[in-house]
């Protein structure tokens, strides 16, 4: 059976109406990581999938604060009863009600009842704007991130934030057109005996603008002797309990043949509504597995030959404590569902296929790309036409969600994201149902459900892929030919070559096929038509030096590991200080170096190999990169 044919009958089975369903009883739970809300949504998709006659599960892990799972910190489980802020002075007003918007409130804070004066935060985040003021058992009301203004906490004795901050995304949102929404803000605790506890509240801009004016009023007032204190005056109640639990990930299975097998993962967590981030993926995930399972029961599709697997985790954390205790020898492959049906007239980007780094080749992106086409090309319907119309692209590697922590050469399993960017909503309490498209989440669900099992069952037609992989290296190779300078286009030109040769031949190993080498040879051929000049470098004795990895899994944050350090903590800080391109978009760079640190390659081919696929950095970048993991001994 093609995939022209799998996908036809899927799609007939695929109902947008259940998978609205399903984003609307999620997106009512308030799925915080490690807490009684995000157990609450895992038992309900667990009930669910269980009541389709799939097998389904509940795994736990603990969630204490201080132990890793792999090279990942636990945090502790966070539970809140209720939590409100009330002016008292100088009018009687409530600003924040946890009841109301749960992301009025800085998640994970600790338990207050206390009545207190806040101090308006508008000199900036410098100490040096408040030598004259005592923070001591005062809230400091902040514009921006609360991370700023951590010394406040930690070392004048402020007890906690208000906070009207919010994350623009440049061309896609600003404070004016979002003055009613809300930023979602988490603390997120360190669990060291030096940190001092606090709690926050989140305000949207336009009820930050009116608390500020009323901040200002009362100083003025202060100032003409009209009032005894130059602070307006709140009362701050959170009924919360933060102790060591457990996390939850949600296991539904379908068996197959073998137990090798296809991994489906999307995040169950995040508060509150979050539809779609990423109440979508979730509900896309188990309408794969309805459609599937129900398929192959009627015998419209045939047996798996290879197992599918759904997990629903708390992002990251949840995908850390499932590898570290399953075999991932047997998951062959993965597809990531993060913001899957977000509607395009409200400020959302294209369903998007995030392909793999370079650093681990394999032909299953490309068949991702292949299939979310076909799925648009049917027309035999008003809602395959509406689908068809829906803007989809390809982006090439980056960080953001679970799937890079699966794209690790050292975890080895090939997983590609299925996501959407830009998101208007992201992190925000206006990330509702109404802004989600039961076409768009269609789409994405067809399209994963198409992947998932023509990998399974080994569905793959050979020749629509090689046309496929074709488009995607021409691509790839004109990107390389207009945006790189001249002296670093052979290098990329000739490792893109090499992926693209080892991700074909990735194929013929999945299918266990001999490799042809004339289909081989044509990525060479193809490489041989773009004219480009040889630039060889030579590096000094530093460069030849050949590390090698002490983690297994990705380090998602490398300041965990130096918690107790305050000498590594400083060399970090003036690292990224000096290298500031190893900081950008969630530290890929970093990410990628980590990637192709392999007990092989010497300094100057990871490189190499970095600039080949970024087409950006210097090698003193990667040099110094590496010279502080083997500090902290995480490399040697």
């Amino acid at each position: 059976m093609s995939t022209k044919d799998i996908i036809s009958i899927i799609r007939k089975e695929v109902s947008a109406k259940r998978l609205m369903q399903s984003v609307k009883e999620v997106s009512c739970y308030h799925r915080v990581q490690a807490s009684q809300g995000y157990r609450d949504a895992a038992m309900h998709c667990r009930e669910y999938l269980r009541s389709l006659g799939i097998q389904a599960d509940i795994l736990s892990y603990d969630a204490n604060g201080k132990d890793f799972v792999g090279p990942y910190k636990l945090f502790q489980e966070w539970n809140i009863e209720k939590a409100y802020c009330d002016v008292l002075y100088p009018i009687e007003k409530r600003i924040a009600d946890f009841s109301l918007e749960p992301i009025s409130v800085i998640q994970k804070s600790y338990p207050c009842d206390v009545e207190a004066e806040v101090v308006l935060m508008d000199k900036g985040s410098d100490p040096k704007g408040y030598d004259d003021i005592d923070f001591h058992g005062k809230i400091i009301f902040i514009h921006e991130h609360f991370k700023e203004y951590a010394w406040v906490v930690q070392e004048r004795g402020a007890i906690g934030y208000i906070s009207d901050f919010y994350q623009e995304v440049p061309f896609i949102r600003n404070r004016e057109e979002m003055q009613d929404s809300l930023s979602y803000t988490s603390f997120w605790w360190k669990h060291t005996e030096e940190e001092v506890k606090a709690f926050g509240f989140v305000l949207s801009p336009r009820d930050g603008k009116e608390l500020s004016l009323l901040c200002e009023q009362v100083r003025k007032d202060y100032a003409d002797h009209r009032c005894e204190s130059p602070y307006i005056r709140v009362h701050a109640v959170v009924r919360s309990k933060l102790f060591d639990g457990h996390y939850d990930v949600v296991e539904a299975t379908l068996p197959g043949k073998s137990e090798d097998t296809i991994l489906i993962i999307a995040h169950l967590c995040h508060p509150c509504a979050s539809a779609n981030d990423n109440a979508s993926g979730v509900s896309g995930g188990m309408e794969i597995l309805r459609s599937l399972h129900t398929l192959i029961e009627k015998g419209k599709l045939a047996p798996l030959q290879q197992t599918v697997k759904l997990i629903l985790v708390p992002e990251f954390t949840g995908t850390y404590g499932y590898l570290s205790d399953h075999d991932i020898r047997k998951l062959k492959a993965g597809i990531n569902l993060d913001m899957i049906g977000g509607r395009q007239t409200e400020g959302y980007g294209p369903i998007t296929v995030t392909h793999l780094p370079h650093a681990l080749p394999s032909f299953v992106d490309h068949v991702a790309s292949m299939i979310m086409k076909q799925v648009q090309m049917e027309d035999q319907s008003v809602e395959d036409m509406k689908m068809s119309m829906i803007r989809t692209s390809d982006h090439l590697f980056q960080l953001g969600s679970d799937h890079s922590v699966l794209c690790d050469p050292m975890v080895d399993i090939p997983c590609i994201m299925l996501g959407q960017w830009p998101d208007k909503n992201y992190h925000t309490s206006t990330d509702t149902l109404d802004k989600i498209d039961p076409i768009v989440l269609k789409l994405s669900a067809v399209t994963a459900a198409a992947y998932a099992y023509a990998l399974a069952n080994h569905a793959i037609v050979k020749e629509q892929l090689l046309l496929e992989m074709r488009m995607q290296y021409v691509q790839e190779m004109n990107h390389i030919a207009d945006g790189y300078v001249k002296q670093d286009r052979k290098n990329a030109f000739t490792r893109l070559c090499t992926y693209y040769r080892e991700s074909l031949k990735s194929f013929y190993d999945y299918e266990q096929l001999p490799a042809e080498p004339t289909e081989l040879d044509h990525f060479s051929v193809l490489c041989s038509m773009y004219p480009c000049e040889e630039h060889p470098v030579s590096y000094p004795s530093a460069y030849e030096q050949v590390p090698v990895r002490m983690f297994c899994f990705p380090i998602s944050d490398l300041e965990d590991h130096m918690l107790h350090d305050n000498e590594m903590q400083t060399a970090y800080r003036q690292f990224h200080k000096e290298h500031p391109i190893m900081a950008e978009d969630h530290c890929t760079m970093q990410a990628l170096c980590d990637y192709y640190v392999d007990g092989k390659r010497t300094i100057a081919e990871i490189y190499e190999c970095v600039k080949a696929e970024t087409g950006h950095g210097m090698p003193e970048d990667i040099l110094a990169y590496i010279t502080i993991m083997q500090k902290m001994k995480l490399m040697r």
